[in-house]
């Protein structure tokens, strides 16, 4: 199964500053959401593993025997 999602910003706070717009940093966000995913197994509640490469990412959800 293929998904095509776009990649959204965050604005977050730089580490050790107080809150104003010249402290804002903008972040990726990848939002996921929708039947798809319970048609995968994932429940509300599930623990996630996410891998990273320079390729993409993956994301597995934790066996029972893990926790």
């Amino acid at each position: 199964m293929q998904r095509k999602l776009k990649v959204y910003h965050k604005w977050v706070t730089t580490a050790g500053t107080s809150y104003s717009y010249n402290t804002m940093k903008k972040v990726p966000k990848i939002v996921l959401t929708g039947k798809w995913l319970e048609s995968l197994g994932f429940e509300p509640g599930d623990t996630i593993h996410v891998h990273s490469t320079r390729e993409g990412i993956s994301i597995y959800k934790e066996k029972q025997n893990e926790r």
